[in-house]
């Protein structure tokens, strides 16, 4: 179905003037954690904020020589972003950190002025780039109370939020100077359901995303601007007001990413199982997705993913994306306080469009920009399948099912 624009119907006026003054401050440290630097002379383009990860790629434009050697930009330094607004003049710094990330590039220009052009990532992406273990050991199984166990033992059941837990712990552990904090129960409480699986040779990333997806529906995770850890359901309630707070309006509804059948292949467990959805494949035919997972270790397992997955995907999706004016500028909305997984509500939307919005919503990306947020709003369901990245996953999980448990140095 064709995106449905409504952007000339739902517009607002551009804020035209300050209500309160809004303040950024940047400030820079090395990889080891010492304080540098405040950058003054640094404007904030955007950064992003998804859910199922945390802060992407913040921009910052710094009006500094092509040649400049500050010790501030530099690569690898951490740079944290703090905003003061009126929403803030009531805490006990009267500022808010909203980014915290690493600098990944810079790109010195010269144009009309000279610019140096400053890239950073979240923290989140660490837990991409290195592999969960216990020492050398790279294959752990999950274990009650502990959540991992950390020798050859054969895996047991074990609550999906002690995995979690025990996931990041492992991060913190074998990481120096980690910005993630350690784990607990108010950022990853208990889920109440049971996995038994093998983790072997998975990034960090990869195995909390192997939770979620044993997880109920609804269930996600990301790294906040603190380095604090949330795994579990929606966050908070935003109840958003069309030409008030919001405007610029798409609305997307599709069935490309349906998916009603679902085939598992795990071969640890000698299962080799189909899942259907009937509602669905009445509706619109049969639309297949195949999973091996080697870490699958029993069929209570198998059977929770393939719930989740077909809660998830056998529905056409219905996206929302528009823009939420800051309250420092006109009557807007405090776009601060806008997390991935928050909930959302549409007031004063045309009652053709608020019929076709049916069920909960949440934010899965913010487009963070000072005067505004671009958020992207979906159903609940945070668990929607994305092909080409399931079958680059189904390829590595051929690759490394023959991996020792551990390595040597």
């Amino acid at each position: 179905m064709p995106t449905i624009s409504l952007t000339s119907q739902y517009a607002i006026k551009q804020p035209v003037r300050e209500v309160f003054p809004k303040r950024v401050e940047i400030k820079a440290y090395n990889p080891f954690g010492a304080f540098i630097g405040v950058l003054t002379n640094a404007d904030i383009v955007s950064f992003i904020n998804d859910i199922n990860g945390g802060l992407g790629e913040c921009v910052l434009n710094i009006a500094e020589k092509f040649d400049t050697s500050l010790p501030e930009i530099q690569l690898g330094n951490r740079i944290d972003v703090y905003i003061s607004d009126r929403n803030t003049i009531q805490t006990t710094e009267t500022y808010i950190r909203i980014y915290s990330g690493y600098i990944s590039s810079i790109e010195p220009q010269i144009t009309e002025d000279e610019l140096v052009i400053v890239r950073m990532l979240g923290f989140h992406t660490k837990l991409g780039l290195d592999i969960l273990k216990n020492e050398t050991r790279t294959k752990l199984g999950t274990k009650a109370n502990d959540g991992l166990q950390t020798d050859g033992t054969v895996a047991a059941a074990a609550d999906i939020g002690d995995v979690a837990r025990a996931i990041i712990a492992r991060y913190v552990a074998e990481t120096s100077n980690s910005i993630i904090v350690p784990p607990d129960e108010d950022g990853i409480p208990d889920i109440g359901e049971d996995m038994t699986f093998t983790f072997n040779e998975k990034t960090y990333a990869e195995a909390l995303e192997k939770c979620r997806a044993i997880a109920p529906s609804g269930t996600h995770w990301r790294v906040d601007a603190n380095g604090v850890v949330h795994f579990g359901d929606t966050g908070s309630e935003h109840k958003l007001i069309v030409g008030k707070h919001i405007a610029n309006i798409r609305i997307k509804k599709n069935i490309e990413q349906v998916r009603n059948v679902l085939i598992v292949n795990a071969a640890t467990a000698s299962l080799y199982k189909s899942y259907s959805d009937v509602n669905s494949i009445q509706l619109y035919g049969r639309r297949i997705e195949r999973m091996f997972d080697s870490g699958i270790e029993d069929e209570d397992t198998a059977d929770l993913i393939a719930s989740r997955f077909l809660t998830d995907n056998a529905r056409p999706i219905v996206q929302i994306e528009c823009d939420v004016i800051d309250d420092a500028f006109a009557d807007g909305y405090d776009i601060e306080s806008l997390q991935p997984g928050d909930t959302v509500t549409f007031f004063n939307l045309a009652s053709e469009i608020s019929s076709a919005l049916q069920e909960d919503m949440v934010i899965t990306r913010i487009e963070y920009a000072f005067e505004r947020a671009r958020i992207t709003v979906e159903p609940v369901r945070s668990g929607i399948v994305d092909i080409q990245e399931r079958l680059k996953k189904e390829l590595k999980e051929t690759q490394t099912d023959g991996t020792p448990p551990t390595y040597t140095t």
